[in-house]
């Protein structure tokens, strides 16, 4: 059970070793992190958690964490939460394609472990 006081993260991911790693940085600094491993369980986790943040690879084998991000940016009970992706992506049209699809962050693989803590803190202050 997690505790009231945590963040609640939500990594999205198909990748074992990307999830893994991501899992670490952020349980590190005390965060409840629920893990999905494509994007189908992804939504169906964001639905059913509503998590502070969403943490979403571009690049799964069932549906792109572009559509992914639209659609729960287009759903009233996860419209609200941020996402960062994590890509391997580094092109300027990636990074543009996911702030039009409601991205609020964008960070390219491999990332710097204190970067994405800042960023993760950043979105999930209230």
């Amino acid at each position: 059970m997690s505790n009231p006081q945590q963040k609640q993260i939500l990594i999205i991911d198909d990748d074992a070793m990307n999830r893994e790693v991501m899992e670490a940085f952020l349980r590190l600094e005390n965060y409840d992190v629920e893990l999905a491993y494509d994007g189908r369980q992804g939504i169906d986790s964001a639905t059913a958690l509503v998590p502070n943040l969403i943490i979403l690879d571009v690049r799964m084998p069932d549906i792109s964490g572009y559509e992914v991000c639209k659609l729960l940016k287009n759903q009233a009970g996860t419209a609200h939460i941020p996402i960062v992706f994590v890509s391997g992506f580094d092109g300027q049209e990636d990074r543009q394609h996911g702030l039009e699809v409601g991205a609020d962050g964008f960070l390219t693989r491999p990332f710097d472990a204190d970067e994405l803590l800042a960023l993760v803190s950043d979105l999930t202050k209230n």
